[in-house]
């Protein structure tokens, strides 16, 4: 399965019209079909025979490979590779990564009439600018500047727990070490409730007791309160008596307890 920071730039990838053609733990492999307008190519003819040809060269079918290198990730597109650190996916710069002939040719014409606009206004008389005006938009520039950026944060999904239905009691209360770290779940009959937190319950067998803990705190629980409980076995509690003798009992933590 892929990590998530690869499968997050995938995701801006397929955006842009680029489709997984395989994929493993740290690698992708993306292809962009190719997508030639004749329209536009002629438009641009029109416009001058460098777009036309420019437009020819860069709209082609592109491949992708994306790489988890581990501190970052790392696209490469024939001879050009680039890289993005998780700090910076985690910032919204992951397009940095993006091979977007589609713009290049795009940032080319907007040049090319941006020289055209320059050279109009060469020739026209210069107008004095209002030192008031200037200043007022200077403040504003600067407060835009200081206004922070929302961040992007990826969140690993929460995993999701399997709790092991109990049916052989008395192998759970000798062979602790077989169930420990084990999430069990089972049904029994509490007998010592100490608080709300901690009791002590009797297996259906009448025979096996065992010690619970709770993270939440329950209430009308009492003796004899039938229970629900889903936690993680932990070894074993032991105590004394009231007769000054040791007794240890399976633990089970981390439990749900839940009135039946």
């Amino acid at each position: 399965m892929a990590t998530p920071f690869l499968n997050y730039v995938a995701s801006e990838f397929a955006k842009e019209g680029y489709r997984i053609t395989s994929q493993s733990d740290t690698q992708m492999q993306l292809v962009k079909p190719k997508h030639f307008s004749c329209l536009l190519f002629g438009v641009l003819l029109l416009l001058g025979i460098l777009p036309g040809i420019l437009y020819a060269i860069l709209e082609q079918g592109k491949a992708v490979l994306l790489t988890d290198i581990g501190n970052g990730i790392q696209s490469v597109s024939g001879s050009k590779s680039r890289f993005v650190s998780y700090e910076e996916i985690n910032t919204g710069k992951s397009r940095k990564l993006l091979y977007d002939s589609n713009k290049a040719l795009l940032y080319i014409m907007a040049g090319i009439l941006g020289l055209a606009i320059l050279g109009s206004l060469l020739n026209l008389p210069k107008t004095p600018v209002d030192p008031v005006v200037a200043t007022v938009q200077a403040q504003e520039k600067a407060t835009q500047n200081s206004i922070p950026t929302a961040t992007k944060t990826l969140i690993p999904p929460t995993p999701t727990i399997t709790y092991m239905a109990l049916t052989n009691y008395e192998d759970f209360a000798i062979y602790k070490d077989k169930y420990k770290e084990k999430y069990v779940s089972f049904t029994c009959k509490a007998f010592h409730v100490l608080d709300d937190k901690q009791l002590q319950c009797m297996f259906p067998d009448d025979k096996t007791s065992v010690f619970i803990v709770s993270n939440d705190s329950y209430s009308e629980i009492y003796e004899d309160t039938q229970i629900l409980v889903k936690g993680k076995s932990n070894g074993e509690h032991c105590g004394t008596n009231l007769l000054g003798g040791q007794v240890c009992a399976p633990l089970v933590v981390d439990a749900i307890v839940q009135k039946q």
